[in-house]
């Protein structure tokens, strides 16, 4: 539950950096707004087409608009390119703990085969399992010696005795890979 309870505050989080971004509707500064000032500009001026003041409103109106939709497509691209990188940082510490679960798995059957305590290790073991599961759904298994296997939710093995598997994620290099329309590479 832990890794739901991660997953679903980061995407809150997104969604309210998101909504501030767009704006609440009918507020000063919202796309709508923005947009309907807009047409009620073109409005005036198919009804006084003569009147030179009219077109330079409706001018300054598209002027509008269009910074509008430009600042918000970059807001947009910079709230992607910063979930990319906390994408980035979240695979690196899931490899950081399962590289931490393996030398803890080599410790467990070492101290096992040579008769020493091993309630340290099966300590450290669980905590390193426990913030595993704040980033991601696994299930274990545990060997005689107390070394752990860990599998993801949706079946991948990622340490099983004697082998460690690691995420892999290519993070963007700039924001210009979402405005391009390159292809984004998944975990």
């Amino acid at each position: 539950q832990g890794s739901n309870f991660q997953a679903t505050s980061a995407i809150n989080s997104y969604y309210q950096r998101l909504q501030d971004v767009l704006g609440q509707p009918g507020a000063a500064n919202s796309i709508d707004t923005f947009m309907t000032g807009f047409f009620n500009a073109v409005q005036q001026v198919a009804g006084s087409p003569e009147t030179g003041s009219l077109k330079g409103n409706a001018v300054a109106a598209g002027n509008a608009i269009a910074k509008q939709i430009s600042g918000l497509a970059t807001n947009l691209y910079d709230l992607r390119f910063e979930a990319d990188g906390e994408i980035s940082n979240t695979v690196a510490a899931v490899n950081g703990l399962l590289e931490r679960l393996y030398n803890i798995n080599s410790a467990l059957t070492q101290a096992k085969y040579l008769g020493q305590s091993t309630a340290g290790l099966l300590d450290d073991r669980d905590k390193a399992l426990q913030g595993l599961s704040e980033y991601m759904n696994i299930s274990t298994s545990i060997s005689a010696t107390g070394a752990v296997g860990v599998i993801a939710g949706d079946g991948a093995v990622l340490l099983e005795e004697g082998v460690r598997h690691e995420l892999r994620y290519s993070r963007m290099q700039s924001t210009s890979v979402l405005s391009d329309d390159a292809s984004l590479n998944p975990i």
